[in-house]
């Protein structure tokens, strides 16, 4: 099999990567940290190697490595063209797709564009609101064709923080999850927001005094989070069409939040749209 595209994602400190052969098919998936002072393309160098040995000018078409400097103003339809760039000693064709940014109030994409990308060219009419759950959550409103506008919130991120780095930690310890906790808590901070930072707190303290049984810590915090997030994005989701991006536990969450208060959420498979995405932008390319 011979190596003739690769996609990339990039997406909290790490890169995603799938090879592909002259057919199309996934001849790998591939997966890598960056590490603390690496420079993103040399982890790309690094992941990518094995399938590039004797290879001349693969397209290497990457998503979240674009330069801030570089991004779109919305209103904008996701971009899927970019300069060419030789690198790794000319065996890769290096396309660092842009992101969106948006000016008031001042936000920025990294790579989710290239997964709303997929769903037009799934869905070209699709009118309504993504929900992209991720490190950086992003709420995008998608009408005729173009991103209007989009929020990111930080939701992921600081739930991996909580409960890796945090003295919350030892509560969230497992894979536990109690699914009628998290629904309750969602709607108790959808209501009282402002009982967020007590509420942690107080998930610490249960723990320590042994009142708390398997998975019920883990399904409070994500009720906090995600509640505080869905509550900051009403004026997104309600009264609108809305689909969640995503394949992960953080997914699920957002799915059954929106779905317990009554948006009736469809479900899409995050990495189908970003190979359609991909998919996409090669043909824009002309790397086909």
């Amino acid at each position: 099999m011979t190596t003739e595209w690769i996609s990339v994602e990039f997406d909290g400190g790490r890169l995603y990567a799938r090879v592909h052969d002259g057919e199309d098919p996934v001849i790998a998936d591939l997966q890598a940290e960056i590490a603390e002072g690496e420079a993103a393309e040399t982890a790309l160098e690094r992941m990518l190697a094995p399938h590039l040995e004797n290879a001349r000018g693969v397209p290497v078409i990457c998503a979240g490595l674009g330069d801030p400097a570089a991004a779109v103003p919305v209103p904008a339809a996701p971009p899927l063209q970019t300069e060419s760039r030789v690198a790794a000693g000319g065996r890769m064709d290096l396309r660092l797709l842009p992101g969106l940014r948006q000016s008031e109030p001042p936000d920025l994409t990294s790579g989710a564009e290239i997964r709303v990308a997929g769903l037009l060219a799934e869905q070209p009419g699709f009118d309504g609101v993504l929900c992209l759950p991720g490190p950086r959550t992003l709420w995008i409103h998608v009408s005729a064709g173009e991103i209007v506008s989009f929020r990111a919130t930080l939701t992921g991120e600081l739930a991996g923080l909580l409960e890796t780095r945090s003295s919350l930690s030892p509560a969230l310890a497992g894979t536990e999850w109690n699914a009628a906790l998290f629904t309750a808590t969602l709607r108790d901070v959808m209501s009282r927001p402002q009982g967020v930072a007590q509420g942690l707190a107080g998930l610490a303290a249960a723990h320590a005094l042994g009142s708390t049984k398997p998975g019920e810590a883990r399904a409070r915090l994500y009720g906090m989070l995600v509640g505080i997030d869905m509550s900051a994005a009403r004026p997104y989701w309600l009264g609108q069409r809305v689909a969640v991006l995503g394949d992960d536990r953080l997914a699920d969450a957002y799915h059954a939040a929106l779905d317990g208060e009554g948006a009736f959420p469809e479900r899409l498979d995050g990495q189908a749209m970003a190979e359609a995405g991909f998919r996409a932008a090669r043909a824009a390319m002309g790397t086909h």
